[in-house]
């Protein structure tokens, strides 16, 4: 089993959204790469994404920067 778990953080304050659980990882990378679309241009400050295994244990991530002056 893997999980899908989208991170947002702006300033000190972060947001973590659960995303389905995968029975394979194909398919939970898939969902991976749908959440890396957005996060990629978002204006949220600190924008990831991550799958987990059936242990916790991080499997695959994205993570996106966006300088709030770039904006």
């Amino acid at each position: 089993m893997y999980r899908v778990l989208e991170l947002q953080t702006n300033g000190t304050a972060t947001a973590i959204l659960d995303h389905n659980d995968f029975e394979d990882r194909d398919h939970a990378e898939s969902e991976l790469h749908d959440v890396a679309k957005y996060a990629a241009i978002s204006s949220v400050e600190i924008h990831s994404v991550v799958i987990l295994n059936a242990e916790g244990v991080v499997v695959k991530k994205e993570c996106y920067k966006h300088d709030a002056q770039e904006q």
